[in-house]
C-alpha cells in the first residue's frame, strides 16, 4: 500500500512538471489527454431564479418572491423572474403586490396581451371587479390584434373571471369575421352548460365530433358523457343524442350512448346500441367487440357470452372475427367459474384457429383452467408441456415454460420447481419475468425453510429491480424473517403456512396461521392475522375474514400490516350496500396516515370513484 501511494505521488509530480515545461512536451507525454474541463459559472441573476425555482418546489414561495424581488428590481425585463414572481404573489394570495408588478411592466410595454389578462385576472381575484372590466377591454382589443390563438386565450381568461357574456360575443365576433360557425365550440358549450343551457352545449360539441380523431373531437366527446353522467342534464341530453343518432345513423354517437349505457349499469341498452352502432360501421364486428371489451374493463363477465354469441352468429364462419370473439368469451367463461364450459369453448378454438400461435393459445388457456378453476396440477402440466415441446415460439411457450416451475411448486416438488425457475436464466425474457423469477426463487428458499439465502435472494431483488412489481413483497418479506428469528417455532409455522397457501390448501394454511396467532410470544401474529383474514376472504367467509382484521387493529395498532388491514376491511365494505360511507371514511384516514404505502393511488381512485357515484346520485 505504501510503495502505491508513493507511486501515485511520483506520478503526480512528473505531470505538473510535464505541464510547466510547455505544450510540446506535455503533448508528447500524454499524446490522448483532453482539454481540461471549464466550470462556467452562472450570472448571479440565474442563479437567484435557479434558487427561488428550488424554494417554489420546496413550497416556500414567500421566500421564493423575496428572492425574485431582488432579481426584478435589478433587471425589471426580465421576464422569467416577473412570471415567477406572479405566481407566487398569485399562490400567496398578494394580490396588491401582483397587480403593482404588472402595471410596471404595462408602463415599459403598454400593448403587452399577456399582462393584461394578468391584471384582468389579478384584478377580479382581488375583488375589484370594475377595473377587471376594464382591464379586460383592453384584452378583448388587443385579441383582434393577432390570430385565433390570442382570441382563444382572451375567450378562456373571460370565462375564468366570470365574463361569460363578453366570452360569446367574443366567439360569435369572431366566427362572424372568420365565416367559422364551430369556431371555439368548446369554449361555448362550457358557458352554455354553466347557464344550464344543455342542449344548446350538445349542438355545440355536436359540430366538433366530426373531425375524426382530433383533440377536439376528444374533447368533446368527454364534454358529451359528462353531460349524460350529470344529473340535471342527463335526461334531455341523451333524449336528444338517441334522436341524432336516429336520423343521422351516426356511428360516434352511437359509441357514446353505448359507453354511457355500460357505465350506468344499463347493459339491455349498451347491447342495443352496440348492435345499430355495427349495422352502420365499415369495421366488421368491431362495435360489438369494443362493447365485449369495455364489459371485460369492468368485470362484467355475465354480458360478455351472451354478445359473443350474438356476434357468431352474425359473422359465423368469418375467422378473422369468430377467433377473438371465442377467445373473450371462453375467457369470461372461466372469470365465471364455468370451468367445463371455458375447456370445450377453448378446444374448439383449438380446432378452429388457423395460426399455431393461436393454437397454442387455448392450449395454455385450457392448462391454466386446470391450474386455477378446478386445481387439476398434474393435467396442466401436460398441457404446458405439450406447448413447450409442440409450440416453441410466441407468448404461449413463454407463459408455459413459467408455468411449469408453478405447477411443481402447487405440487410440493420444491427441488423440481427451483430447477426448473433456475433454467430460465438462459432465455432472454423482460425485466418484469425476471424479477417474477426470482420473487419465486427466493420464496422457494423461504419454503425450504433456508431463510438466510431467501432473504439474500429478496435483498437482491430489491437492488436490482428498485421500481419492480415485487419490490413491496420481498421487503415484506425481509421484515418477517428478520422478526421470525425471534421465535424458530413462529418463523417454521409462518413458512408452512405459506407453502400451503401455495398449494391451495387452505385448511392446512389456516391452522398454522391461527397457531401462530394464538401464541403467548405474539411473534409474528401481526403477519399471521393478516393472511388469515386474506385467506377466509378466498374462502368467502366475510365474517372470519372480519374478525381477524380487528384482531389485528385492536392487538397490534403499529404494525407494518395495520394499514393493509384496514383497507382489506374497506375494501369489504365497499362491496355492500351499507358500508360505502365507513369505507370512505377508512380510505381518508389511511391516505392522511399513511400517504407514502404503496396503496396510496389506489385508494386515491377508489375515493373518486366513490365521489362521483354520490355526485351522480
Amino acid at each position: 500500500m505504501k510503495r502505491q501511494t508513493v507511486m501515485c505521488f511520483f506520478l503526480i509530480c512528473l505531470m505538473m512538471v510535464a505541464a510547466g515545461a510547455g505544450t510540446a512536451l506535455a503533448q508528447s507525454i500524454q499524446p490522448d489527454k483532453k482539454e481540461p474541463r471549464i466550470i462556467r459559472l452562472l450570472p448571479q441573476e440565474d442563479q437567484e431564479v435557479g434558487l427561488a425555482r428550488r424554494l417554489m418546489s420546496a413550497g416556500n414561495f414567500q421566500g421564493a418572491a423575496d428572492v425574485l424581488e431582488v432579481t426584478c428590481q435589478k433587471d425589471p425585463d426580465d421576464r422569467l423572474a416577473h412570471n415567477l414572481l406572479k405566481n407566487c404573489y398569485d399562490f400567496l394570495k398578494q394580490f396588491e403586490k401582483a397587480e403593482l408588478l404588472i402595471r410596471s411592466a404595462l408602463e415599459r410595454n403598454p400593448d403587452s396581451f399577456g399582462d393584461w389578462i394578468a391584471l384582468g385576472e389579478v384584478l377580479i381575484k382581488a375583488g375589484k371587479n370594475d377595473e377587471g372590466a376594464k382591464a379586460f377591454d383592453e384584452v378583448v382589443r388587443l385579441a383582434w390584434i393577432g390570430n385565433d390563438s390570442r382570441r382563444l386565450a382572451a375567450i378562456r381568461s373571460l370565462i375564468a373571471s366570470g365574463f361569460d357574456d363578453r366570452a360569446l360575443q367574443l366567439i360569435q365576433d369572431a366566427r362572424q369575421k372568420s365565416e367559422n360557425s364551430t369556431l371555439f365550440a368548446t369554449e361555448r358549450g362550457t358557458v352554455l352548460e354553466g347557464q344550464m343551457k344543455y342542449l344548446e352545449a350538445l349542438e355545440e360539441y355536436m359540430s366538433l365530433l366530426s373531425g375524426e380523431n382530433s383533440s377536439e373531437a376528444v374533447q368533446a366527446e368527454k364534454k358529451l358523457l359528462a353531460l349524460l353522467e350529470f344529473e340535471q342534464s342527463a335526461e334531455e341530453v341523451e333524449a336528444a343524442l338517441v334522436a341524432l343518432a336516429d336520423s343521422l345513423s351516426s356511428e360516434r354517437v352511437l359509441s357514446l350512448l353505448m359507453n354511457h349505457c355500460i357505465k350506468v349499469g344499463r347493459f339491455e341498452d349498451a347491447f342495443t346500441f352496440a348492435v345499430r352502432q355495427d349495422s352502420v360501421s365499415s369495421r366488421k364486428a368491431a362495435p360489438l367487440l369494443d362493447f365485449m371489451r369495455r364489459c371485460e374493463e369492468r368485470k362484467l363477465w355475465d354480458e360478455v357470452p351472451r354478445v359473443a354469441e350474438y356476434v357468431v352468429s352474425r359473422y359465423g364462419g368469418d375467422v378473422s372475427v369468430e377467433v377473438p370473439t371465442m377467445f373473450r368469451y371462453a375467457y369470461a367463461l372461466a372469470q365465471l367459474g364455468r370451468a367445463e364450459d371455458a375447456i370445450s369453448a377453448y378446444e374448439r378454438l383449438h380446432d378452429k384457429c388457423e395460426r399455431n400461435q393461436e393454437k397454442a393459445e387455448a392450449l395454455y388457456s385450457i392448462g391454466a383452467v386446470h391450474l386455477d378453476l378446478l386445481g387439476d396440477v398434474e393435467t396442466a402440466l401436460s398441457y404446458f408441456d405439450s406447448i413447450v415441446t409442440n409450440y416453441p415460439v410466441g407468448s404461449a411457450y413463454v407463459n408455459s415454460r413459467i408455468a411449469i416451475p408453478r405447477c411443481h411448486l402447487r405440487a410440493g416438488r420444491l427441488d423440481q420447481a427451483r430447477a426448473e425457475f433456475e433454467g430460465l436464466g438462459k432465455f432472454k425474457l423482460g425485466e418484469d419475468l425476471t424479477e417474477e423469477i426470482s420473487y419465486y426463487l427466493g420464496m422457494v428458499r423461504f419454503f425450504h425453510k433456508s431463510y438466510d439465502s431467501s432473504v439474500v435472494a429478496f435483498r437482491k431483488l430489491m437492488v436490482d429491480y428498485p421500481r419492480g412489481y415485487y419490490v413491496n413483497d420481498a421487503l415484506q418479506m425481509v421484515l418477517l424473517i428478520g422478526e421470525g428469528k425471534q421465535d424458530d417455532t413462529a418463523l417454521y409455522d409462518l413458512s408452512s403456512a405459506m407453502f400451503f397457501e401455495m398449494r391451495k390448501m387452505p385448511d392446512s394454511a389456516r391452522a398454522r396461521l391461527q397457531t401462530i396467532a394464538e401464541s403467548d410470544g405474539g411473534v409474528l401474529a401481526d403477519v399471521a392475522l393478516f393472511r388469515l383474514a386474506n385467506l377466509e376472504i378466498e374462502q368467502s367467509n366475510s365474517t372470519a375474514a372480519l374478525s381477524a382484521i380487528e384482531q389485528l387493529i385492536a392487538n397490534f395498532p403499529d404494525s407494518y400490516y395495520t394499514p393493509y388491514g384496514l383497507k382489506t376491511k374497506a375494501d369489504m365494505l365497499l362491496k355492500t350496500d351499507v358500508g360505502t360511507i365507513e369505507a370512505g371514511q377508512i380510505y381518508r384516514l389511511l391516505l392522511e396516515t399513511y400517504p407514502d404505502y404503496p396503496f396510496a393511488s389506489e385508494i386515491r381512485q377508489k375515493l373518486r370513484e366513490l365521489e362521483l357515484e354520490q355526485t351522480i346520485g
